[in-house]
């Protein structure tokens, strides 16, 4: 007796990758900073010593799979892998909120419906300074950097305190050359 097996083929879903293209920096008082384009530098501030501050590192824009955030100290060390992702239907009656932890975005990334419901997605870890700003905090840096795929690399942007420091004890002499003024600290 001979039998015959058919071979059923399925064509395999193949969901895009969309990488996330420019980071947002704000501050908890929603101040964008300044970038300089030719270092990719971003300068935050300025801020008063003894202050305590959050930074926030955005993207807005669809991408697919949702990207992970990460804030990095000088040294190349993460400080701050935690991010919530938010949804926004077109109309913005109504916003989702998904933090990190949850295990919610295995299921973004699979599905295509959130991304064709949903018009405004919103990728965003907040850096927040847990020590108020010293004066060897000036022009201190911090990197955030951005990935939803190995196969592109990771967008980032450096960030760079700027502060406003208290005044030391300075002695001020004058000298005999008229607007001519010397601050020793």
């Amino acid at each position: 007796m001979s039998s015959r097996f058919s071979t059923i083929s399925y064509p395999k879903l193949f969901l895009p990758s969309v990488p996330p293209t420019k980071l947002s920096i704000s501050d908890m008082n929603g101040k964008e900073c300044i970038t300089n384009s030719s270092h990719k530098i971003c300068l935050v501030g300025p801020y008063l010593e003894g202050q305590l501050i959050e930074l926030i590192c955005e993207i807005r824009q669809m991408v697919k799979p949702v990207p992970k955030i990460y804030w990095f100290d000088d040294d190349g060390q993460i400080i701050d892998e935690s991010f919530e992702t938010i949804f926004i239907d077109s109309d913005h009656s109504k916003r989702y909120k998904y933090p990190s932890t949850r295990k919610h975005h295995s299921h973004f990334n699979n599905t295509e419906n959130i991304f064709n419901e949903r018009k405004k997605m919103l990728i965003r870890n907040r850096l927040k300074l847990n020590q108020t700003l010293v004066r060897g905090d000036f022009s201190r840096r911090f990197r955030c950097t951005a990935t939803n795929t190995n196969l592109v690399k990771p967008i980032e942007v450096t960030v760079q305190l700027d502060m406003i420091c208290k005044y030391e004890h300075s002695k001020f002499y004058l000298t005999k050359t008229p607007f001519l003024m010397l601050i020793i600290i």
